[in-house]
């Protein structure tokens, strides 16, 4: 059954716990206000931008050299106020969409910047 493994308001940088692994089918992210450095891409389009921030995903473990740290996927950019990011994975583990694992999340947001993360696992 899918649940919330996180909704929370967001800015500036930081990095949340998921609960342990977990299969994410999607997350949301809204940029409610937009700092000083994020610059619009065109002046016709007041919804594509730059500057504005990333979203990473990653896990926490110890499998090099027995050291714990944080492992992060390539980020991905926050260029509409209101991003949609799906996983591109179609397999199956048990008849579950197997999406992206990830324990982690990480953000970074441009000064001034602030949102609000809603993820959905399975």
């Amino acid at each position: 059954m899918p649940f919330a493994a996180l909704d929370i308001d967001i800015s500036g940088t930081g990095i949340a716990d998921l609960g342990g692994v977990q299969n994410l089918l999607f997350f949301g992210v809204f940029l409610d206000v937009l700092g000083l450095d994020v610059r619009l891409t065109e002046p016709a389009r007041t919804d594509h931008m730059l500057r504005a921030g990333w979203v990473a995903l990653g896990d926490h473990f110890d499998a090099i050299g027995g050291v714990d740290r944080d492992y992060w996927r390539a980020p991905i950019w926050l260029d509409f106020p209101a991003v949609l990011w799906t996983p591109p994975s179609t397999e199956t583990i048990s008849t579950v969409p197997v999406s992206l694992l990830a324990s982690r999340l990480r953000w970074s947001l441009s000064d001034g910047t602030s949102g609000h993360i809603f993820v959905l696992a399975q």
